[in-house]
């Protein structure tokens, strides 16, 4: 008589095996989740300073921000981002743009953005701008209670 043994694996084998997988995916996605997170954050900041240094440059013969206003801007093609019907687009988080000014500075305003980006965005280095904040609201830009609306005014 022929003994044959088994070579397969186990039930219990196969399980531990896919927690670990398990417990690997759930790790890559909270990391992906963050990573998503720091990209908007960054393009934010870029587009923010952007818009910032263009308009400065645009304006800075006039030595005057009272003309400066979102068409203008966009027909200049001053947001990354792009525009539609001169209106710009959704900034990274969703939200939109304003834009204010006054006779010697301009604030450039994003709103929709989650209260603890919002946050660290503000301790970030704004270059050329005199002050960053963060808000439930700025001007015609407003947020609910948990996103918020990050205000920096350049002079």
């Amino acid at each position: 008589m022929t003994h044959h043994t088994q070579n397969g694996r186990s039930m219990i084998e196969m399980l531990a095996v896919l927690m670990i997988i398990g417990f690997i995916a759930i790790g890559a996605l909270a990391g992906f989740g963050q990573a998503r997170l720091k990209l908007r954050s960054s393009q934010l900041h870029d587009s923010i300073s952007y818009i910032g240094d263009e308009t400065a440059k645009l304006y800075a013969w006039r030595r005057s921000y009272p003309a400066v206003n979102l068409q203008q801007l966009c027909e200049n093609d001053i947001f990354p981002e792009g525009c539609t019907d001169h209106v710009p687009n959704a900034n990274p988080f969703g939200g939109e743009y304003c834009l204010s000014s006054t006779s010697d500075s301009f604030t450039v305003s994003a709103s929709g953005i989650p209260a603890d980006e919002c946050t660290l965005l503000t301790t970030r280095d704004w270059s050329y701008a005199s002050s960053v904040s963060c808000s439930t609201g700025s001007g015609n830009c407003t947020s609910s209670d948990d996103l918020k609306t990050l205000t920096v005014t350049f002079q």
